[in-house]
């Protein structure tokens, strides 16, 4: 960038700022909803657009102003200012160093910008007049750019080592895109078809059916596939990395559509200067499409932005825009609950957790749990801030909290139960003591656990051995033995067996021949459930039993 270059840092303009249309956004928000914000500049004529790795826009201009970065806010403030015999770069990427890359068609060059202090690195291309276009991040490492007018794919270090690779003459390489494959993809204007060169320079090209249909902006999309606009086909492309290509009409003659990126929604959007729209397809081919509001506005470049909707810039309309994808925040990692102490009276506070598609604010719900499992919790009213004060009702439950983001698109789904967690309350109420006796005894207030089985049993016959609570609710598990006077363990009848909704643990088993004749003690002992800890005593019962030959 000759012109920018002899801008010395000073000259960096931060204090101009876009404002939006007066046209109020809608009341309720939908896919596709546009909302323009202008230039400060009239001139601005802005063209191509990126973000940048702290999410920033920074967009290109082909007016007094070179470059300009946005906030998702919408606020445009100038970085480089040039002058109105230079058109300004052509397009612009995110390199893997940081900086934005650009093409220079005016200056032959291209340049990279350190966002963080506007410094800007010229490198001119060997080749003169070579009409740099599109310019795409590799997975190497590397810029990836096309050359117009000199039917080259070249490839750029990070350092500005710049190496070419010739193609087909007159074959116009305009856009470029990244590869799931690890390749670098291109269209070919004026050779109408797709262009695909290998890291190492090996190239090669699958011609389009449609004659003339100069294929311009192409992504990859979100099914592995690459994705790619037919200007004067009015067409929307796609080609699998293996070369197979379809064709998807779209409803509008003269729509002219231009450049194309992959949505946060997993759908293509693209512009349509013909039409003064912007489309959307599905990877199924389906397509719709939105009005713009300003009227001839030109919609030129177009990028997914982190906030997880579409931006592009209207090069006549001398605005940037943005469009509703419907996509609402998506939990990326755990709130959290914090506090110093699970006292009564003791402030508890909630985390956001991490999301992504930049939330604009957050709900909160506070549950009151019985147990750790979700299932047993419930709201508590108007417990609806970040922050919650333990009360009285909260001792020996758990506290819980529902988190959901909020971002331009709507409410994040109420689903994202892996960003709730769970505390400890108070100390949870002592279990009652162990009880013991005979037959019968007491597990809780009302409720009593007994055993039976024969009285006297003959060995090798088979008997029923139960233990039978008089309240279905009850739960827990069951040992059963043949205990010897001495109180030694001489068989285990039933090991763990599960009280069932019936409120019975029963087991039916045969007295072993082993067992030698005498008088014996059938033996049970009852432990409850984790939750039901606090409620039932561990009970042990004894019943005398004999056995005979």
């Amino acid at each position: 960038m000759r012109f920018a270059r002899s801008v010395p840092s000073a000259l960096l303009v931060s204090g101009l700022i876009g404002s939006m249309l007066l046209v109020a956004p809608p009341a309720s928000a939908a896919t596709g909803d546009i909302t323009e914000f202008t230039f400060p500049d009239a001139a601005s004529a802005p063209g191509a657009l990126a973000s940048a790795a702290d999410g920033t826009l920074w967009i290109t201009q082909g007016g007094s102003a070179l470059l300009s970065k946005a906030g998702l806010d919408g606020k445009i403030s100038t970085v480089l200012k040039g002058g109105s015999s230079n058109p300004g770069p052509t397009a612009i990427a995110l390199g893997s160093d940081k900086r934005m890359w650009m093409t220079e068609e005016t200056s032959n060059e291209v340049s990279a910008v350190t966002p963080a202090t506007g410094a800007v690195a010229g490198y001119p291309l060997p080749t003169k007049d070579a009409k740099p276009r599109g310019i795409a991040s590799g997975q190497d490492g590397n810029l990836w750019f096309t050359q117009f007018a000199a039917d080259r794919v070249a490839r750029i270090s990070t350092a500005g080592s710049i190496t070419e690779f010739s193609l087909a003459k007159d074959s116009g390489p305009t856009g470029i895109a990244a590869g799931p494959d690890g390749n670098l993809w291109f269209t070919l204007t004026k050779g109408n078809a797709i262009g695909r060169i290998t890291p190492t320079g090996v190239v090669s090209t699958y011609p389009l059916q449609a004659p003339g249909s100069q294929p311009t902006g192409i992504v990859a999309g979100p099914d592995g596939n690459l994705w790619f606009t037919m200007t004067a086909g009015d067409r929307i492309g796609r080609i699998t990395p293996k070369g197979l290509l379809g064709e998807f009409a779209l409803p509008y003659a003269g729509a002219k559509p231009g450049q194309i990126v992959a949505g946060a929604d997993k759908a293509l959007w693209f512009t349509m200067p013909g039409v003064n729209r912007v489309g959307r397809i599905t990877t199924s081919g389906s397509i719709s499409s939105y009005a713009i509001g300003t009227p001839g506005s030109s919609p030129s470049g177009i990028t997914s932005a982190a906030d997880g909707n579409i931006w592009f810039t209207q090069a006549d309309g001398n605005r940037l825009a943005r469009v509703l994808t419907g996509v609402v925040p998506v939990s990326t990692g755990p709130a959290a609950i914090t506090g110093t102490s699970t006292a009564v009276g003791q402030t508890l506070t909630v985390t956001n957790g991490t999301w992504s598609w930049l939330p604009t604010s957050y709900t909160y719900q506070w549950q009151r749990c019985e147990t750790a499992d979700a299932s047993s919790c419930s709201d508590i009213a108007n417990a609806t801030a970040s922050s919650y004060v333990i009360t009285s009702d909260d001792a020996g439950k758990r506290m819980r909290v529902l988190v959901k983001a909020i971002n331009l698109n709507g409410t994040s789904a109420s689903a994202a139960a892996s960003n709730v967690q769970a505390i400890d309350g108070l100390p949870p109420t002592p279990p009652p003591p162990a009880v013991s006796g005979g037959q019968t005894v007491t597990v809780a207030a009302g409720v009593t656990a007994k055993l039976t089985g024969p009285k006297r049993v003959k060995r090798g016959t088979v008997r029923r051995y139960t233990v039978r609570f008089s309240d279905a609710a009850v739960r827990g598990r069951v040992r059963i033995s043949l205990v010897s006077a001495t109180g030694v363990e001489v068989k285990v009848i039933a090991k763990a067996r599960s009280v069932k909704a019936t409120g019975k643990a029963t087991r039916l088993w045969r007295m072993r021949y082993r067992v030698a004749p005498g008088s014996y003690v059938l033996k049970a002992v009852y432990t409850p459930s984790t939750d039901q800890a606090s409620t039932y005593a561990v009970a042990t019962m004894t019943k005398p039993i004999l056995v005979r030959r």
